[in-house]
């Protein structure tokens, strides 16, 4: 087994597919293909699950790392982060603040499917809300041993102004009260 065979095969897992790992690589599908069926063969186990579409790696071929960062450990990445003018960054540049941590930015972008686009290309990390970053197979989610950056949500409307039952009952579920003016 050579170290190319290793990037081979992290390459396909991240990008769920062996012609988009093939581009990033910029190798041959048909290359990659034959050089992940030769480790394959080396190691005697099947690496994917390949159907016409998608290409999942078997439990042979994932390992989840679920060892926790510390902050110190996050000092060390390198960051693609959101413009200062979002509410998640201003969440986590507090997050670093209190954590004491001086975060390596190397880019900064102004919306969402950018970051996703950077983060699936390169090799920086970023720190998104949880249904963004989970949503996208081809991430990886690592845990942090402190808490996460939380943001807050307010509800606001207006005080003297008609309220539907269903807003008045939504404001009941929020705030877990019985009645809501």
């Amino acid at each position: 087994m050579l170290l190319r065979h290793l990037r081979y095969l992290l390459a396909v897992a991240d990008h769920g597919g062996f012609t988009r790992a093939a581009e990033v690589l910029h190798v041959s599908q048909p290359t990659l293909s034959q050089q992940i069926r030769q480790l394959e063969e080396t190691l005697g186990v099947s690496l994917f699950d390949r159907t016409s579409r998608t290409v999942r790696p078997t439990d042979a071929g994932f390992y989840d790392c679920q060892e926790a960062l510390t902050t110190g450990q996050l000092a060390q990445l390198d960051f693609a982060l959101l413009t200062p003018d979002f509410a998640t960054r201003i969440c986590i540049d507090e997050y670093f603040t209190k954590a004491k941590i001086t975060p390596k930015v190397t880019i900064q972008v102004n919306s969402v499917n950018t970051l996703l686009e950077v983060i699936r290309n390169t090799a920086v990390a970023t720190i998104l809300p949880e249904p963004i970053a989970t949503q996208d197979r081809a991430l990886h989610k690592l845990a942090l041993i402190d808490k996460a950056p939380q943001r807050g949500v307010s509800i606001l409307r207006r005080k003297n102004n008609y309220h539907s039952a269903a807003s008045v009952a939504f404001m009941n579920l929020m705030l877990g009260s019985a009645a809501v003016d």
